[in-house]
């Protein structure tokens, strides 16, 4: 993994928040993602993410973290998403792909 991410964070209330969703992306766990500007990505958390230091472009440091989707239907076959990009975790029944009850 590289050591720079596109934004750091240092407040305590966003990392509260990327901690928050490492808690909904567990292992192996079938999800889709949605992020801030609508996209939504839908696949197997590959493995559990980590909030971790990064630098910035700026050479700031700070906290973020990936969280890796894999999915056949995916170019490559998987999808890497930044944290502080989603919007919301929707945790999916893993053998119908419908939203959990």
């Amino acid at each position: 993994m590289s050591k720079y991410a596109p934004q750091v964070y240092t407040d305590p209330g966003d990392i509260a928040r990327l901690e928050t969703l490492v808690s909904d992306l567990p292992d192996n766990a079938c999800v889709s993602v949605v992020e801030h500007d609508g996209t939504t990505t839908t696949g197997v958390v590959a493995a559990l993410p980590t909030v971790q230091s990064f630098r910035d472009e700026k050479e700031n440091e700070g906290m973020n973290g990936v969280v890796r989707l894999e999915d056949t239907g995916l170019p490559g076959g998987y999808r890497t998403i930044w944290l502080d990009r989603i919007e919301r975790v929707i945790q999916l029944d893993s053998v119908k792909g419908s939203p959990a009850s």
